[in-house]
Formats: C-alpha cells, sequence, structure tokens
C-alpha cells in the first residue's frame, strides 16, 4: 500500500472561528481534517457517505474519536446515512461495529431510493463545520471549519435525505 503524505496541518483550524476554505486532495488529508473536526465537535454529527469510506471512515484512530465524541454527552448524536449497507458489513467495518455499541448515540440509515447513486460525500460538525466531496470516489474536496451558509445548506440536504431514508434491517442482522 502506497504511504499518502499529508499536505495540510489540521492542527491550523479551529471549529467555529477559522472561515478559510480548506483544499483536500488525498485521503490522509480527509482523515486529518476529519480527525480535527471531530475532535472539536461538541454537539452533533452529520455524515453521508454512501459506502462509509474504509480509508477514512475504517480507521481505528477515527473511530476512536467518534466513539470519544459520542460518548462525551447525552446530548451528543452521530447521524450517518450509507448506501451500501451489505458492502460494509462484509468488510467489517470498525464504525459499524462501534456504533451498535453506542446505538443511542449513533444512527445509522440506508439512503432513500430517490437519493441512490446520489454521488456525493459530507461530513457536518456542530452546524458550523463541514467536509464535502463532489464525487465520493475521489478525494477532491474541500473544508471549512466555520462557514454557515454552506454547512446550513448541506444541513438541509442531510435533513431531506434523513426524513426519507430507514434504518436498514439487513445493516442491523448481518452486523450482529
Amino acid at each position: 500500500m502506497t504511504k499518502l503524505t499529508l499536505t495540510i496541518d489540521p492542527n491550523d483550524f479551529v471549529l467555529g472561528e477559522t472561515k478559510e476554505l480548506i483544499r483536500l486532495k488525498t485521503a490522509t488529508d480527509h482523515l486529518a481534517i476529519s480527525l480535527a473536526m471531530i475532535a472539536q465537535a461538541k454537539y452533533n454529527l452529520y455524515i453521508f457517505n454512501p459506502h462509509l469510506d474504509p480509508d477514512i471512515y475504517d480507521q481505528a484512530k477515527l473511530v476512536e474519536t467518534i466513539s470519544k465524541f459520542a460518548r462525551r454527552s447525552d446530548k451528543t448524536k452521530v447521524y450517518i446515512i450509507i448506501e451500501h449497507g451489505l458492502e460494509i458489513v462484509q468488510r467489517s467495518h470498525q464504525l459499524l461495529a462501534m456504533a451498535h455499541r453506542l446505538s443511542s448515540f449513533i444512527q445509522i440509515k440506508k439512503v432513500h431510493k430517490d437519493y441512490e447513486g446520489y454521488d456525493e460525500a459530507f461530513l457536518i460538525a456542530d452546524d458550523s463545520a463541514y467536509i464535502h466531496r463532489r464525487i465520493s470516489e475521489f478525494y477532491q474536496g474541500h473544508a471549512n471549519f466555520y462557514d454557515s451558509h454552506q454547512t446550513k445548506e448541506l444541513t438541509h440536504l442531510f435533513q431531506r435525505i434523513w426524513d426519507c431514508s430507514q434504518v436498514d434491517v439487513e445493516l442491523r442482522q448481518l452486523s450482529l
């Protein structure tokens, strides 16, 4: 496996303060910015990722960071929308296993059929920060630790998809 090098320093960004558009080019960039964003979040995370990208969301450090976030308070919540549940279960995805252990804090739904094939991926933290890829299979994307306008648009999209999506019974059964 080729080792990717970090092209940005996530310590330069503060959730709810830094209004800089960050260009992301690699899985390593995404992972580093995701870790920083999640570690700084206080209330909620919204994740839309059709494949629950293993180069980001199946990494022990990220799973541990989400676990710490979820257990921080009874008010913290993580909402995840996926499309390919069987694929995720077959990979024995670490985040899925952790989500089942922390089901009071982490909810996963399978995307509604009207949004199947929607090929973007994004993470929203505390209604103020986001990471966004227009094509989920590629790592070119951008992030911002404080952009209320873009975050609001992505949050509305997430909520629209969440409201019509359902808990995937197969995902729950296959992961037990």
